[in-house]
């Protein structure tokens, strides 16, 4: 029987209890995190797990992260180099893999089967499971492909129900500021670890604390775009109105001064939003250079 050891981090500030349990579970999950390092540290502790378990491993990683995670399970006991050999371990580059299936900014579903889940069948052969760590969403996803990402979510979860295995993912958080995009990415999965920043706290009362905490931020950031919303409605809205009732009854003079009052309360309105967030930047500065995305 194996035992699982204790796993340390170079880096004490790193060196905290991660969500053993989540990590450990089958099924589709997904990391988020602030550091590499902390990305690298839980995805060994999800291999190791399956190593003890005489499952194998497939890691579609970055370049960067493939060497960071390759070196933290060079540190542990078992022998690397041997389950190279036997295809219990193996490494892929996530962008070269994702040119392999992606068409028009969309992976095709035949040539993913042929590319990933070719592979993971036969990692599949001599072991008693699989666990794959992915990280090819998160690279659509700096890409600004987000639909992309979520159908390749999607068919992780697709051929899930032809090869079984346990599939990590993992975004940055810095990544995932649309609430809608991240409530869609959290949908994907059977499981969502927090960040080191939550993980962190040991204490059952500190989680409960720092869940209260962002449940407070949540309400006040509601209430904050509420007031907002009335002063753009008290400042702009009710002066373009005004404005454009002057133009139907062709008072021009009107016009132009209630014109005038409206940029100039839309301009102050603009300087405080701005205030503390952006240094050095007028409101006539703020142009988007490209469309958003």
């Amino acid at each position: 029987m194996h035992h699982r050891r204790e796993l340390r981090s170079a880096d004490p500030k790193l060196d905290s209890p991660r969500v053993e349990d989540a990590i450990d579970d089958h099924g589709h999950l997904v990391q988020f995190y602030e550091s590499d390092a902390f990305l690298a540290e839980s995805v060994r502790d999800f291999i190791v797990a399956g190593f003890e378990r005489d499952e194998a491993a497939v890691i579609v990683a970055t370049k960067e992260h493939r060497v960071a995670i390759d070196e933290l399970l060079e540190a542990t006991d078992f022998d690397l180099q041997r389950l190279r050999n036997d295809g219990s371990y193996v490494l892929l580059d996530a962008n070269e893999t994702l040119s392999r299936f992606m068409v028009d900014g969309e992976p095709e579903p035949a040539l993913f089967s042929a590319a990933v889940g070719s592979r993971v069948a036969r990692a599949a052969e001599s072991a008693s499971g699989v666990r794959i760590f992915g990280e090819m969403v998160a690279v659509l996803w700096k890409m600004g492909n987000v639909t992309g990402a979520l159908s390749l979510e999607r068919l992780w979860n697709e051929i899930a129900q032809a090869h079984p295995f346990s599939l990590l993912c993992a975004y940055p958080m810095s990544d995932l500021t649309d609430p809608g995009s991240f409530k869609d990415v959290c949908a994907q999965h059977t499981r969502v670890i927090p960040t080191e920043g939550y993980t962190a706290l040991i204490d059952a009362d500190a989680r409960l604390r720092a869940v209260a905490e962002l449940q407070q931020q949540v309400e006040a950031g509601r209430l904050e775009r509420r007031d907002r919303a009335y002063a753009v409605n008290d400042a702009l809205v009710q002066g373009l109105a005004a404005a454009k009732m002057a133009l139907e009854m062709k008072q021009y003079e009107v016009l132009r001064t209630t014109l005038s009052a409206t940029l100039d309360r839309a301009t102050d309105m603009v300087s405080r939003l701005l205030e503390g967030s952006a240094p050095d930047t007028a409101p006539g500065d703020l142009r988007r250079k490209s469309p958003e995305a």
